[in-house]
């Protein structure tokens, strides 16, 4: 993720008075946590999971419905948790829901081949998957 931060947002200018917001999907710390990435002085950080612990700041009843509303985010992120979704692309389409036109969705995957297993669920070419997906919801293909 810091790489993609790096990439993508560590030039961009916010407005002196404004903070983008940050929303991130699976952001439970239980290996490390994305959120120092952001700086607070920049970023307005929303760590959302289906548990609280710590690194969460809205516990999810669904992980397929965000309780956030349309285009409210700048930047969703997500780290390793779509290759453990059993509905991936919905949970996908809900990142896309609440990201704002324009806006940046970074979610971190492990890209499995054909031959490969996430949590026993076979799930092969998940990143074309997903780029249809965001083509779905109008984002352009790369």
């Amino acid at each position: 993720m810091q790489k993609c931060y790096d990439r993508y947002l560590a030039a961009r200018q916010v407005e002196p008075d404004r903070r983008w917001v940050v929303v991130e999907i699976g952001s439970a710390d239980i290996n490390g946590s994305y959120r120092a990435i952001f700086p607070s002085r920049t970023f307005h950080y929303v760590g959302c999971d289906c548990a609280s612990g710590p690194g969460v700041d809205l516990v999810l009843d669904d992980p397929y419905r965000l309780p956030l509303q349309n285009a409210y985010a700048d930047v969703v992120i997500s780290g390793q948790i779509l290759e453990h979704c059993e509905f991936f692309w919905l949970a996908f389409g809900e990142m896309l829901r609440i990201l704002k036109p324009g806006g940046l969705p970074l979610p971190d995957c492990t890209l499995i081949r054909p031959d490969s297993r996430s949590s026993g669920r076979p799930l092969p070419l998940l990143s074309r998957r997903l780029s249809r997906t965001g083509q779905a919801f109008g984002l352009p293909a790369h």
